[in-house]
């Protein structure tokens, strides 16, 4: 048995976990950076089923799921992952490995006398660090979010966001009309961006569009 990774199509592949077990905002911001990288990091493993032309995920259905959320996203990335694919034959002695060097493993010592779940045992810098990376990640993905549809939104969905912030109807077409001349001549990259352009949109006007997502 050798491992390598090969490029195999999401049709083929069978997950075990429900979609539905993970967050979509989750899914949403490893779609994104699996856009931005142009590929995954982590190969998912997946086991060759009785068809020979199926497989079935081992470990990695939240990658999975991330590829999958990118190519609904954007076809151009392809709809094929990278796997390592496995023989029946050698599931068993896999399944050890992906259970030793992948699963959630907790290698702080726990205190003493202390059983169950050890979570609460990281130092205090370390679950303060956790907290502000969870917040990156919310402020990452309402950023890209935002920034696609004023990219790419119909200008009936335009119009019923701005409103919902309080904008009148009046201003929020002369807003609209302006976000679409400035896009088609040229895309937004940064929210910055569309304050300076648009007249009209102001930076706690973008403020409270974050705060509506």
């Amino acid at each position: 048995m050798k491992l390598a990774t090969s490029f195999v199509t999401l049709s083929k592949i069978r997950p075990t976990v429900s979609r539905w077990n993970f967050s979509a905002t989750d899914l949403e911001a490893a779609a994104r950076l699996v856009l931005e990288a142009d590929g995954l990091i982590n190969p998912i493993v997946i086991c060759r089923e009785d068809d020979l032309n199926s497989y079935v995920v081992l470990h990695g259905n939240f990658e999975y799921y991330a590829v999958a959320t990118a190519y609904q996203m954007d076809h151009r990335c392809g709809d094929a992952i990278a796997a390592f694919i496995i023989e029946p034959g050698d599931r068993a002695i896999i399944q050890q490995q992906i259970e030793l060097f992948r699963g959630s493993r907790i290698s702080t010592p726990a205190p003493a006398g202390a059983t169950g779940d050890y979570s609460d045992a990281y130092p205090p810098a370390i679950q303060d660090l956790k907290q502000q990376i969870e917040v990156l990640r919310a402020q990452l993905y309402s950023t890209h979010a935002l920034l696609d549809w004023f990219n790419h939104a119909e200008s009936d969905y335009l119009l019923h966001r701005l409103k919902r912030i309080g904008m009148t109807s009046r201003n929020v077409e002369k807003v609209v009309e302006l976000i679409e001349q400035e896009r088609q001549r040229k895309p937004f990259r940064f929210l910055k961006e569309v304050v300076l352009r648009v007249k009209g949109l102001t930076y706690e006007k973008m403020i409270d569009l974050v705060e509506t997502l």
